[in-house]
């Protein structure tokens, strides 16, 4: 898991600096609207069209390899807790696992939507530490990418 290591070295750098400020970057609420459009233009992009049919059924594949594949131990370490387990749902929802996080100051529109509605407030929230995993196997190639971030791994 490249991803989860360079992200908690990331982490550990950022308490051993101290000059930086490490203080929590709250998440903003965004409109109902903006969510709405969020999802629809997620969906579309998961097949490059608005084929509704293909993009919910590769939702429900990337659920079943979350659930029962590959990343089946991340996901149910993040079942566990709530705000975890809501937030890898809505991931998968809106097809958000395809997005990378290359930039913690920035990160994509979904990530932040998906936080909001998961009740997650803040970068130091419990959740973020179970949810490294699931994300890290989402776009692993050898994890669950395939079926939940396809056309995004190099």
């Amino acid at each position: 898991m490249r991803l989860r290591d360079a992200v908690l070295g990331f982490l550990a750098s950022m308490q051993l600096a101290t000059c930086a400020d490490v203080s929590p970057v709250s998440f903003v609420a965004r409109d109902a609207g903006k969510d709405a459009a969020v999802a629809v233009d997620a969906a579309e992009a998961i097949e490059g069209g608005g084929d509704d049919a293909a993009a919910g059924s590769l939702v429900q594949e990337c659920r079943v390899c979350l659930d029962t594949g590959a990343c089946s131990e991340a996901s149910h370490s993040c079942a566990a807790n709530a705000k975890c387990d809501a937030y890898a749902k809505c991931m998968t929802d809106v097809g958000c696992w395809r997005e990378r996080l290359v930039d913690f100051s920035k990160p994509p529109l979904c990530y932040v939507d998906c936080a909001t509605k998961s009740g997650i407030t803040n970068q130091v929230d419990d959740a973020l530490s179970l949810f490294i995993g699931v994300l890290g196997c989402a776009q692993d190639a050898a994890g669950c990418a395939s079926s939940c971030a396809p056309g995004r791994i190099e």
